[in-house]
């Protein structure tokens, strides 16, 4: 029987935070914060930069995992 184990809504954007960061090796976390209302704040950095286009792939991998 599989155990399954509930995952804090903050862990599971920690999970999918380093998943979408392992498919782009260049790219690291900076921080991350919650508001009281859960309002996600993510800052990133990488070794050549970081662009548009990479926080819009970050943003949809997370909304698409919430």
């Amino acid at each position: 029987m599989p155990l399954f184990i509930k995952m804090t809504f903050k862990e599971k954007v920690k999970d999918l935070l380093e998943k979408a960061l392992a498919e782009n090796e260049q790219l690291f976390l900076i921080d991350l914060d919650f508001s009281e209302t859960n309002k996600i704040s993510v800052i990133l950095d990488g070794d050549l930069g970081v662009n548009l286009q990479d926080c819009i792939n970050v943003n949809k991998f997370l909304d698409n995992g919430l």
